[in-house]
């Protein structure tokens, strides 16, 4: 099963991802849809989403869906565009919340390659850093179990620093929360 990719799918990780290293994992085995990192190769910013949603899963790119377009709209008011940045999720596939054992699989399988990039730009003196969008990312990159706490916050993970922040599709749930970001 090839991935389906995005049309703008630049991100030099993306081009290399095929989902034979996914063989073995529990929520790929459900095929619901793959779908790697996407953003320019020379981003300095890599935001972290949980997973990727039905929209997502079936076009191959993360954040198309109404999340995605909250996403952008934030992301414009704070005078930044998803075209700057490498949008990622933890697991790679579309399906429910992801368990514990999906996480470390699918971080084991690319999120080390995704880290190496981070760390490079680092090492070059150019700012670098994760965004952790929602739960469980923030508990995974920041050791965090209570994001609504600590969004804004900034963390620690292997050397990068990680802004914690909240899940956009939260915000879509919670109205009060919605009309206040």
């Amino acid at each position: 099963m090839e991935p389906q990719l995005g049309v703008e799918m630049n991100w030099r990780l993306s081009r290399g991802v095929k989902p034979d290293k996914c063989i073995g994992c529990p929520r790929f085995a459900r095929g619901v849809g793959f779908c790697p990192p996407d953003g320019p190769e020379d981003a300095n910013i890599v935001a972290v989403g949980k997973g990727p949603g039905p929209v997502e899963g079936r076009l191959g790119r993360p954040y198309t869906g109404g999340a995605g377009r909250l996403l952008d709209n934030l992301l414009i008011r704070a005078g930044l565009s998803r075209q700057k940045l490498v949008l990622t999720n933890l697991v790679k596939c579309a399906g429910p919340d992801p368990t514990g054992v999906e996480i470390e699989f699918c971080m084991n399988q690319y999120f080390a390659d995704e880290i190496a990039h981070i760390k490079g730009l680092i090492a070059e003196g150019k700012p670098a850093c994760l965004v952790a969008i929602g739960g469980p990312p923030a508990k995974v990159l920041g050791g965090v179990d209570k994001i609504k706490h600590e969004r804004g916050t900034i963390r620690n993970f292997l050397g990068i620093p990680v802004v914690l922040t909240l899940e956009p599709a939260g915000l879509l749930w919670s109205k009060g929360e919605a009309k206040n970001t």
